[in-house]
């Protein structure tokens, strides 16, 4: 039995990881933090978790925790998973798994010293569907039968992200702990176009880079007037992508990997839609089209497999030490882009 504590109270929280954690017969949650503290006696009611505490500090001193998930302020997550590291807890953080390269970089270190597993929240890896994907592309690379891989093509446009209102909330205010980020490259305020980067196409990056098992390296950037676009190379062909952060109805993600001969698609659902998955096709040059997809929601698949791992010392299908990569990404898209103007950010709901 994995005992589980939950950091942060909040929509993502409660919508993404209480719901499927308490579903887990392997995992009992067994205490909750959140500065907020009458949000954090009702989440704890609902979920029937017997210890609360009012900070994340508290909760690592019990020796009854095994395993935290860390939901939290972006600009908090890194310095309270290293905590959590040094307290001995396995740790699935949501994503970006930090600010910097310099402080998520010190995050891998620090798990690998401890023997510790330590997850980021890049759920749509754990999607069947894109599993089957991602087998079938590097099929497709290694037989040679749909020719030469042309180009990746990632995009983000946002959505509904069918969230709905079964989650709770209070007036209190969310409260900064005060923790800064180690060597920041871009502006790590809240909705910031560094933040927004990390916080939403970093998940469209990670998606091609797992698709395809390969870098990405950023060669160019432009933003201005809510929108970004990017461009890049991996090892075999460019890569181009887009994203912007709009509330609009549907959900708007895709990545499409374009070999001479065929074409590889992975619509992804919207995150907080329990009955969706990603919808994947391969269409090819002679008319054929594949259907890939497969049932499941990536969320609870996520769920169920940190506590397989985190009880077995397993390996996490997102770890840490390839989440470095896109806060890597994050800082060139900043470099590459801070001299063509500021983006600006749409309205969007809070996230945790």
């Amino acid at each position: 039995m994995l005992r589980v504590g939950i950091i942060g109270a909040g929509r993502v929280a409660q919508i993404a990881h209480l719901a499927t954690l308490s579903q887990v017969a392997e995992a009992r949650l067994v205490s909750l933090a959140d500065l907020r503290p009458e949000l954090a006696s009702l989440v704890a009611a609902r979920w029937n978790i017997p210890r609360v505490y009012a900070g994340h500090r508290e909760l690592l001193a019990d020796p009854d925790v095994d395993a935290v998930v860390v939901v939290t302020q972006r600009s908090q997550t890194a310095a309270i998973v290293a905590d959590a590291l040094r307290a001995g807890k396995h740790v699935l953080s949501e994503k970006p798994m930090a600010l910097s390269t310099v402080d998520a970089r010190a995050l891998v270190q620090l798990a690998r010293e401890r023997g510790l597993v330590y997850a980021v929240g890049y759920m749509k890896r754990h999607d069947r569907g894109i599993g089957v994907a991602r087998d079938r592309i590097a099929q497709l690379c290694g037989d040679g039968a749909a020719g030469a891989m042309l180009l990746v093509r990632a995009t983000m446009n946002g959505g509904d992200d069918c969230a709905g209102s079964d989650w709770l909330m209070t007036t209190e205010p969310r409260i900064d702990a005060g923790f800064t980020v180690t060597a920041a490259v871009g502006d790590p305020a809240p909705k910031s176009p560094f933040d927004q980067f990390l916080n939403v196409f970093s998940h469209t990056t990670n998606l091609a880079r797992f698709l395809t098992n390969a870098p990405i390296e950023l060669t160019s950037a432009e933003q201005g007037a809510g929108n970004a676009v990017v461009a890049g190379n991996l090892p075999e062909c460019p890569f181009a992508g887009s994203f912007a952060d709009r509330v609009v109805p549907g959900w708007h993600e895709s990545v499409d990997v374009v070999f001479e001969r065929a074409t590889v698609s992975v619509a992804t659902p919207p995150p907080f839609d329990r009955s969706a998955a990603a919808r994947v096709t391969i269409a090819h040059a002679d008319g054929a089209i594949e259907d890939c997809s497969l049932p499941g929601w990536a969320f609870e698949r996520q769920a169920r497999a940190f506590v397989a791992d985190a009880m077995h010392g397993s390996e996490p299908l997102a770890p840490g030490s390839d989440a470095v990569a896109d806060v890597a990404l994050g800082e060139a898209f900043w470099r590459l882009s801070e001299r063509t103007g500021v983006l600006k950010s749409p309205p969007r709901r809070p996230d945790s």
